[in-house]
């Protein structure tokens, strides 16, 4: 959906692009066209198991591929076919967001504009695409955006099309929460019965990854907490919380994931429905579960630097969940010796027009809290925060310490800068570009997008990335991030 206006809307422009979206899909035939057509020609069918397809989510490669996942799916490339049809089927599954439920999914074609298709509720359903009318190579991706549970039976092609593995996505970035996580009501207030009120893809999450150009997985579940799950009481016991989800491969099964894929940044943001009645979790017990689930974070991504979210708020962001206990786990993780954790407070990211119901942010919240974390994670990727040796902020800004200068930096592009030279912010839409104590230390400052630093030192090697120590024009020194791998964020300046 194109929006051709700035101002943030208020409830009344809400409830008007929700209902035209709703007239919209009542009017216009959703995209389930039948394959009747292509019943006459020769085809070819791909099994789910073919090594081309790609999966996005975690997902188990078998004859029928079973979606659980919100943003599960498969990227392809196929060749010498003008036409694809998709074999799915809605699984009726006993909980919530299956059983009886249509179920939403999104696919483009070499990163067009995606289209929309519903598959009815306990729906076996061979989706004819809208693909370009010739034999050349295009990459397709299909997304389950809803949550639920879907299985892909496989792909039909032209008799002579054929498949080949498509380019992988770059970054890597896990997401690790709740409804909000998962894309719950960003387009309106109602539950599972409307699959379009809810979209994966329109989550903080998956839009920090477009930015970033990461591949994204959200492990999500609506309605699910840390110590107990949403209207349930904390000693209830009932239903599986997220921590017990964490370690499965498959939603709602027993099947343990598969740890191969290692994401750069995992973000945790739970909590909201462990201050759901009829009895809050206590401060105290919310925590230690916290610091628990960060060791099992750690645990089964030892090399991934771990973003630790305050929650954006009930009460349409006025009421905080848990931002001590949460600042406290971080706190007792870096105790223990885990050092590439940090706390990203949200307070204040997102007001009254930018929730749908209260609680859950809407297409607009989620696009605000995407851009405020891009470049908070694009810089922790690119160093490890280190331990704090003072709890105060004395020093208002680094003192120039010369180091070595460094040759190599392996899985980083060449450095662009020189000592005694002039180096720019670059102007890309991405913001200012932060200043370090010391690479990878404390953010002191920062430098605008077109702001001229000069180049007094470096540069240092860390994970990936160029670090310059910089003067600034107020004549104070810090260190910053010339790129992470090949994406540069200061230039030579001309």
């Amino acid at each position: 959906m194109l929006f051709l206006f700035n101002r943030k809307p208020g409830r009344l422009a809400l409830a008007l692009v929700a209902a035209c979206t709703a007239f919209l899909l009542g009017v216009l035939p959703l995209l389930t066209a039948d394959a009747s057509a292509a019943q006459s020609k020769q085809t070819a069918f791909f099994s789910p198991t073919d090594p081309a397809i790609y999966y996005l989510g975690r997902v188990k490669r078998e004859q029928s591929t079973l979606l659980t996942w919100p943003g599960s799916g498969f990227r392809v490339v196929y060749n010498n076919s003008t036409t694809v049809i998709v074999k799915l089927f809605a699984n009726d599954f006993w909980e919530e967001s299956t059983h009886n439920t249509a179920k939403m999914v999104e696919y483009r074609v070499d990163k067009g504009a995606w289209n929309k298709v519903i598959i009815g509720a306990n729906a076996q359903q061979d989706v004819k695409l809208i693909v370009p009318g010739n034999g050349q190579g295009h990459q397709l991706d299909v997304i389950k955006v809803s949550e639920g549970q879907l299985t892909f039976q496989g792909l039909v092609l032209d008799q002579f099309g054929t498949l080949q593995p498509p380019t992988p996505p770059g970054g890597k970035i896990e997401v690790v929460g709740d409804s909000i996580s998962a894309g719950y009501r960003v387009y309106g207030t109602a539950s599972f019965e409307i699959p379009e009120d809810h979209n994966a893809r329109a989550s903080f999450g998956w839009l920090l990854g477009d930015r970033m150009g990461a591949e994204v997985r959200l492990i999500a579940v609506t309605g699910r907490g840390l110590v107990h799950n949403y209207d349930l009481p904390p000693t209830s016991g009932a239903g599986r919380t997220l921590p017990a989800y964490y370690p499965t491969l498959q939603r709602e099964t027993e099947t343990p994931n598969d740890w191969s894929w290692q994401p750069a940044v995992v973000i945790v943001n739970v909590g909201t429905n462990d201050l759901s009645g009829p009895t809050q979790t206590p401060g105290p017990v919310f925590q230690g579960a916290y610091v628990s689930l960060l060791a099992l974070i750690r645990q089964h991504n030892p090399g991934a630097l771990i973003v630790a979210m305050q929650p954006f708020g009930l009460r349409n962001g006025t009421q905080p969940v848990y931002p001590q206990e949460i600042q406290n786990a971080v706190a007792q993780r870096k105790t223990d010796g885990d050092k590439a954790i940090t706390y990203v407070n949200t307070a204040g990211w997102l007001d009254k027009s930018d929730f749908s119901d209260g609680v859950h942010p809407n297409v607009y919240g989620h696009s605000i809290a995407a851009s405020r974390l891009t470049p908070t994670i694009r810089y922790a990727m690119s160093a490890v925060v280190t331990a704090q040796t003072s709890g105060s902020s004395q020093q208002a800004a680094a003192s120039p310490t010369p180091v070595t200068l460094s040759t190599e930096c392996p899985g980083s592009g060449p450095t662009r800068l020189a000592i005694g030279k002039k180096a720019q912010v670059m102007a890309d839409g991405r913001g200012p570009s932060p200043v370090f104590d010391e690479p990878g230390g404390r953010i002191i400052g920062s430098v605008p997008e077109g702001g001229v630093v000069n180049v007094t030192d470096g540069p240092r090697c860390l994970i990936r990335s160029w670090f310059w120590l910089v003067t600034l024009a107020n004549g104070n020194a810090g260190w910053m991030s010339e790129n992470y791998r090949t994406t540069y964020f200061i230039q030579p300046a001309s």
